[in-house]
Parts: C-alpha cells; sequence; structure tokens
C-alpha cells in the first residue's frame, strides 16, 4: 500500500467483505469502512478468495457489495461519489494501482486476481498529490 503513496500509519482496522449466500450475508464491513471513515483512517479490505472453487472477488465486486450494504442500510457515508482505490497483482509486472470515484471504478478491468482495495479516509495532500498518478 505503501507504493501508493499512502500514509502507512493512517490505517484503521481492516476487515474483509465475503461473498454473500443465502447462509451466510455478513455486513460488518461496512461498519468498519465507516468508523474508520468517522476517524479520519483508510480501510483495507480484503476481498473473499474461494480457493477450492477458485474464485476470486474482484475489486468491482467488493465496491458493488459495499454500495449494496449502504443501501440496505439507508447510510450515506459511502457513495458512488466516495474515492476508493484498488490494488491488483501488487509486486508484479502488470500490477495496477487505480484511485478514483467509486462510480469510475466499479466498472474498470483490474484483470486477473487477486485484488485488494482502500477505502481511504481524510486524505493529506501529499496522499492526494501522490495518487493522482493513478488516476
Amino acid at each position: 500500500m505503501c507504493e501508493s503513496g499512502l500514509f502507512i500509519y493512517k490505517f484503521g482496522k481492516s476487515c474483509s467483505i465475503p461473498f454473500p449466500t443465502k447462509d451466510f450475508n455478513p455486513i460488518s464491513f461496512y461498519d468498519t469502512i465507516v468508523e474508520n471513515k468517522k476517524r479520519g483512517l483508510h480501510t483495507l479490505a480484503f476481498l473473499d478468495i474461494h480457493k477450492e472453487e477458485d474464485i476470486f472477488m474482484n475489486i468491482n465486486q467488493g465496491l458493488k457489495r459495499i454500495l449494496e450494504v449502504a443501501k440496505e442500510k439507508n447510510d450515506d457515508t459511502i457513495t458512488e461519489d466516495s474515492f476508493a482505490i484498488g490494488f491488483a497483482r501488487m509486486g508484479s509486472d502488470d500490477q495496477i494501482i487505480k484511485f478514483g470515484k467509486i462510480k469510475d471504478l466499479i466498472n474498470f478491468d483490474f484483470g486477473k486476481p487477486q485484488h485488494i482495495l482502500v477505502i481511504p479516509g481524510e486524505l493529506h495532500f501529499v496522499e492526494k498529490e501522490a495518487l493522482e498518478m493513478y488516476q
């Protein structure tokens, strides 16, 4: 995450965004994001993996899930106009870091796994300048 220009000490509690199923639909990840946002902290969101079935949640699915839960909770802390940062295949030759509004990232093709997502909190001007490289 440091490669993005985010200050590591500004990260709050991390969370995992699971695939919802009929019998398993936790939404506590959203509460973690909201609490971090209130404190001005960034949230590192791990995206679900079902290794046995070779299924990996991508950034687009994670963002859609966040917006679904925001709508269910009737909460406007995170909206399509909120910022997010998608990371794909970090450390590889074809890594991607993409910063922008959720509405712009939700259809961006991040390619093959593995993906991870950051919902930024209050951005320091140095962080903002660094992230502009990834818009």
